[in-house]
């Protein structure tokens, strides 16, 4: 984190502004906001890494990681310049791993994580965020800690897909809530079930989706590559 804010506190020097008090003021930032993440006392979100990026004339994932060349997880290995593509940061909120429960689907907000990956013009308005594999409930497909794209179900212009990756949230009698990834499958009565791609003999028993217990809340849209 201090080394972030080692760079944000150069690039802004190297902009032209003799302190953090007169970039806040001359485009628009809450002076305490800028101060403690200058300071490195606060750390960036994504969307505070793009706007900073943009308004110093830097790469995100310079201001991020000290990197100008960044090898993006897409379909070649291609080290590619973030400067001649379309950059998009998303927070990773929380992690994926069917048997945990938890009191909240989501990580505390200062253990936010930050990914990097190509803009996906598919979906150029929804509030994509990102989810970290924990388990091995969809091994088949992904392995610990791949970094899953998710669509926010109400944003998903397509609705429900039948063969698509879902994070499905199943809350028990306790209120804890198990958050997973399963496969959406249409049954020939017409009812959609969701299937484990596991190989562990613990999550490999579909569940049918509710209103109240089991809810479908995001398309997995991409990993090392777009779905």
């Amino acid at each position: 984190m201090k080394q972030t804010a080692n760079r944000l506190k150069s690039a802004r020097i190297a902009a032209g502004y003799v302190t953090g008090r007169e970039f806040a003021d001359k485009n628009g930032v809450a002076r305490s906001t800028y101060s403690t993440q200058e300071s490195g006392t606060r750390g960036l979100t994504a969307e505070a890494a793009e706007l900073y990026a943009e308004m110093l004339g830097i790469t995100p994932s310079w201001l991020l990681f000290g990197k100008e060349h960044v090898v993006l997880s897409v379909d070649s290995d291609d080290e590619m310049d973030p400067a001649d593509i379309n950059l998009k940061t998303l927070n990773v909120i929380g992690a994926v791993e069917a048997g945990n429960w938890l009191k909240s689907p989501t990580w505390p907000y200062k253990n936010w994580k930050i990914e990097i990956c190509p803009k996906d013009n598919r979906f150029p308005t929804a509030n994509l965020f990102c989810l970290i594999v924990s388990g091995n409930d969809m091994d088949k497909r992904y392995q610990i800690n791949d970094i899953l794209r998710c669509l926010p179900i109400e944003q998903d212009p397509e609705g429900l897909i039948p063969g698509k990756r879902y994070i499905v949230h199943r809350t028990n009698a306790e209120g804890l809530i198990e958050v997973s990834a399963k496969e959406l499958r249409l049954h020939e009565d017409g009812t959609f079930w969701l299937w484990p791609l596991s190989n562990n003999p613990k999550h490999q028993t579909p569940i049918e989706p509710s209103e109240d217990l089991v809810r479908i809340r995001a398309r997995i849209v991409g990993h090392s590559s777009n779905e």
